[in-house]
């Protein structure tokens, strides 16, 4: 009969407005990052119903996009809360180091690598958290040598700027003044000394003047030896050899055969060296 009909409609149509929208559906399936195919395929939606739910949830701001994934915007928070919390704590524990180590965030997560790394420079952006070569790091954060240790980096450097280019080794830095290699490479974190190689270590103006020396002697001449470097500069070749390494590895420098030869403009030459090392142009 017509009533019953009626009646079946007006259940029909209760039921299809108490049912989970596409949208809540989708948000559901997005408990981790997810393609938007995979997450449309969880919440069995068509792809009309999924194209609509995506926008409809990222214009909410239920959900986010983390690269060419999604991901709930409780489950994004979540995640960025865990980073933070594990930046804090490798700065309480070891604050002499840069952070956290990345992978090992990662790991903890879960992620993989694509939407880790879609999460850290979201991150990043938003100014949360700051990369640090390997490492993750609170934005604020520099690693904090304590009084007694800036006093041994004190006199450790009074005796590296005696010589700068014949300076003290890793191995005399540590016997002497308990410079020891955490504390080596928070010095060059924080741009006090230049590790150059794997057994040398220079104040960042003595990598300059070296620097300075080759440039400028290679704005002149169109290649220099390794024995020109060292007589012009004043250091030693077991020095001499690691600096020139440095240069080259910085792109200012070309080896070919026993000579360099300058492949910037001595000016741009000598503001790379700069930056790299953390001294000022001369």
């Amino acid at each position: 009969s017509a009533r019953l009909r009626r009646r079946a409609d007006a259940v029909a149509s209760l039921e299809r407005r108490a049912a989970p929208s596409p949208a809540s559906r989708l948000l559901v399936s997005l408990d981790e990052p997810r393609s938007a195919d995979e997450a449309g395929r969880l919440s069995g939606l068509d792809a009309a119903e999924r194209e609509a739910a995506v926008a409809e949830l990222l214009e909410r701001g239920d959900a986010v996009r983390l690269g060419d994934a999604l991901i709930a915007r409780g489950a994004y928070d979540s995640l960025a809360t865990r980073v933070e919390r594990s930046c804090a704590l490798a700065h309480r524990k070891t604050p002499l180091r840069a952070g956290t180590p990345r992978e090992e965030v990662r790991s903890s997560l879960g992620l993989a690598p694509k939407p880790f790394a879609a999460l850290v420079a979201s991150l990043v952006a938003s100014g949360r958290i700051a990369e640090r070569g390997s490492a993750l790091a609170l934005a604020g954060f520099s690693p904090r040598l304590s009084d007694e240790q800036e006093e041994r980096w004190s006199r450790a450097k009074r005796a590296l700027a005696r010589e700068p280019l014949s300076p003290p080794s890793p191995k005399e830095l540590e016997s002497e003044f308990a410079i020891d290699r955490e504390l080596l490479v928070a010095l060059a974190e924080r741009h006090d000394l230049v590790r150059v190689g794997t057994d040398a270590v220079f104040l960042p103006e003595a990598v300059q003047a070296f620097a300075d020396a080759v440039i400028g002697e290679l704005a002149k001449a169109p290649t220099i030896t390794v024995a020109r470097a060292r007589d012009l500069s004043g250091s030693s070749r077991k020095h001499t050899l690691p600096l020139m390494q440095l240069l080259d590895d910085r792109g200012v420098t070309r080896r070919e055969g026993d000579v360099r030869r300058l492949v910037m403009e001595p000016g741009a030459a000598r503001a790379a060296i700069a930056a790299a090392v953390g001294a000022k142009p001369r």
